[in-house]
């Protein structure tokens, strides 16, 4: 990002109306898509969540028995506050196999290649030639054999609900750019960028009628 402090600052003072402005949004469709297809996954002990704001996903995450451990990252501090608040009271017993990380990309551990990559809503905070360079350095953390479970914005590619994606998008990016400075102002083109990388779509689903999409990403042929 072009200025983490001032993104952190941003993020870190939306924290405590986080949930709330999210469910009056989108209801729990935020939630659900997030946490879609997480039931799914197998031979995934080392999981790395990526921009994971307040752990919407994290306990259903853990109801995974292939998940040993977690290292969560998230630029505010405030939103892994929040994350590690849910955590204690949904699944208590498992906090200490989770490895909190306030930072950006470039803190995320180089101890092992991660067996899944998980990245909610937060790749549509980068412009295109950011995410373009941001994708091959977060391949870089996961194995050969690992998956990327892609959530975020969906541009539908006509008719109404195309119009509808860019009425709630552009003020969605106003309001984001105002509070934490993101100089981001419309979606990338997440498909393009990761096919460049060697990643191979392997399963998706979308919701709210094509603004919202969950894709699951191999390198496997």
């Amino acid at each position: 990002m072009q200025n983490a402090k001032r993104v952190k600052k941003g993020f870190d003072l939306l924290a405590p109306f986080y949930d709330a402005g999210v469910h009056l949004f989108l209801g729990r469709k935020i939630e659900y898509s997030q946490q879609f297809f997480l039931s799914g996954f197998s031979s995934c002990p080392h999981v790395l969540i990526f921009g994971g704001g307040t752990g919407y996903l994290v306990p259903e995450l853990l109801n995974n028995p292939d998940v040993r451990r977690i290292c969560y990252v998230d630029i505010s501090e405030k939103m892994i506050g929040k994350a590690r608040k849910r955590i204690v009271h949904i699944c208590p017993e498992r906090l200490h196999d989770i490895d909190f990380v306030c930072g950006s990309y470039l803190q995320i551990p180089h101890d092992y290649a991660f067996d899944l990559l998980i990245t909610p809503y937060v790749l549509d905070c980068f412009e295109q030639k950011e995410l373009e360079l941001l994708v091959p350095y977060l391949s870089k953390r996961i194995g050969e054999r690992g998956q990327w479970l892609f959530v975020d914005f969906n541009t539908p590619e006509s008719g109404f609900p195309r119009l509808l994606s860019r009425f709630i998008v552009r003020p969605l990016y106003f309001f984001f750019n105002i509070l934490c400075g993101l100089k981001v102002h419309r979606l990338p083109a997440f498909d393009k960028v990761f096919a460049s990388s060697s990643w191979n779509l392997r399963k998706e689903h979308y919701f709210c009628s094509g603004l919202l999409t969950a894709k699951v990403y191999s390198r496997s042929e």
